[in-house]
């Protein structure tokens, strides 16, 4: 037995004076934390240059889109910066989530890319987005909302028009609304709070705050008849208006037609309120009904035109419908 511990002896002693011992027994907690520190930082690296995003999408209707083989992709330029597939969140919501990359930790003007499972398309979204690592972006109780670019096509007279919008800029400019309309310099847009005149590719507002509304009736020149084409997204039905006592510059905010009963069902008229179109169709309000000059049951909203509406009661601001 005292044989076996002398042999233990020297092995230990033996192997203790090497180097090699020596340098591992410094070296190797040294190696473990540094393996630690560099998985931890690759971690942070990793979760620093991503942006993680909650979103849901929504049709040229405003319905959400929820086809399950659905995705949504963002596009830096032309490379992917990120794709999500369709999942559901509370209430049986349809959502998007998933993390955006980029190699920079800001990006400005990333497009978003939708593959639509129940049609086959891949549709460019209206929003664009600035990518900022390391954000959170929306959840599954509120998320981003994001549209489906939509177009409306409005009839327009050589000379004054009243019109009407039921998609929206992004961006609340002029511009952007009329991308895709071929203007003529001096065409001119009004509204009850402002102007708008093209010239030389460039919409001038008169003001800051003269924006783009759904349902709102506005009077464009033009020098010619010609088919007026707004780009945006839908218009969020209801929207509010505010009525003021007397004339009121009204449109339809909706895609779909419909009566002036159903738009403004919440408004409480007065007798002899009046509303007027272009085409000279009136018609005028007692005793709780719409008296139509051409006597039809009800007057109708067209998507796109404009109407006068006269209130002789108070100032009040009501969802059109």
């Amino acid at each position: 037995m005292h044989k076996i511990w002398l042999i233990i002896q020297r092995e230990y002693l033996s192997r203790v004076k090497k180097k090699s011992f020596l340098i591992m027994t410094f070296l190797a907690p040294v190696l473990f934390i540094g393996m630690f520190g560099l998985i931890g930082y690759l971690v942070a690296k990793q979760n620093d240059l991503g942006d993680k995003k909650t979103i849901e999408v929504v049709d040229e209707s405003g319905n959400p889109i929820t086809a399950s083989s659905s995705k949504l992709a963002v596009f830096n330029g032309s490379s992917v910066a990120g794709v999500g597939d369709l999942s559901v969140g509370p209430n049986n919501t349809s959502l998007f989530q998933f993390a955006i990359y980029a190699n920079q930790t800001s990006v400005s003007g990333m497009s978003f890319k939708l593959y639509n499972g129940t049609t086959g398309q891949i549709i460019i979204l209206a929003e664009t987005y600035n990518f900022s690592s390391g954000s959170i972006t929306g959840s599954i109780v509120s998320p981003i909302t994001l549209h489906i670019i939509k177009t409306q096509t409005i009839p327009i007279y050589a000379g004054w028009t009243w019109i009407s919008f039921d998609v929206l800029p992004i961006d609340n400019t002029w511009g952007t609304l009329l991308k895709s309309y071929q203007a003529s310099d001096n065409d001119v847009i009004i509204g009850s709070t402002g102007s708008v005149t093209y010239y030389q590719g460039v919409w001038y507002a008169s003001s800051g705050t003269f924006i783009p509304q759904a349902g709102v009736m506005y009077l464009i020149s033009s020098a010619v008849a010609t088919n007026l084409t707004a780009t945006g997204y839908p218009a969020p039905i209801p929207t509010n208006f505010s009525l003021v006592k007397g004339w009121n510059w009204i449109g339809c905010p909706d895609a779909s037609a419909t009566t002036l009963s159903a738009m403004l069902s919440a408004v409480s008229f007065n007798n002899n309120d009046l509303i007027i179109s272009q085409t000279g169709q009136t018609a005028t309000y007692y005793g709780g009904i719409w008296y139509t000059s051409n006597g039809a049951s009800a007057f109708p909203i067209i998507p796109g035109m404009g109407y006068l509406l006269y209130i002789n009661g108070q100032a009040q601001v009501v969802p059109l419908q």
